[in-house]
């Protein structure tokens, strides 16, 4: 599907952006090719873990931001 490439893409972008700029903590993201990215913090702290079923999913969030999360977060993307 197109929206999915692009939306890979962009992904994979953010995640390139996020990578070093979390303080504290480790967030674990499990993408829907299956495999898994880790974003971990300069200092140990909470730890979280997110599926994401679609990339459809940065979409929703560029156009709409937290309400675009939550609506894909509603529709198990």
């Amino acid at each position: 599907m197109l929206g999915d490439f692009f939306g890979k893409r962009t992904f994979g972008a953010v995640l390139r952006q996020l990578d070093g700029k979390i303080d504290v903590g480790t967030l674990t993201l499990r993408l829907p090719d299956g495999s898994t990215r880790t974003i971990s913090g300069q200092k140990p702290g909470p730890e979280g873990e997110l599926h994401i079923f679609s990339y459809a999913l940065m979409g929703r969030l560029i156009r709409s931001g937290s309400v675009g999360f939550a609506e894909a977060y509603m529709e198990q993307e």
